[in-house]
């Protein structure tokens, strides 16, 4: 879909939206707009988490593994 027709598609669902919805289209888009900023604390906590990676430190797992863990809501006892 090209530029111009997005435009023309949010243009049409601003114009007939509600209320909830002009407001959660400003939201995301006042979000987006946003500079990201990430404070030293969280830097130095994932460059810490990476080197003990790196070093083969910490166990990882497979998207399979991940799958598992996510549908059974339950951690392997190695973490």
């Amino acid at each position: 879909m090209s530029k111009a027709e997005l435009q023309a598609l949010l243009h049409e669902e601003i114009d007939n939206g509600d209320e909830h919805m002009l407001s959660l289209l400003y939201s995301m888009v006042r979000e987006l707009n946003e500079p990201y900023e990430i404070d030293e604390e969280r830097i130095r906590i994932v460059e810490e988490e990476r080197a003990k990676y790196l070093r083969g430190e910490e166990r990882t797992y497979s998207l399979e593994e991940m799958k598992a863990i996510a549908k059974t809501k339950q951690w392997p006892d190695d973490l």
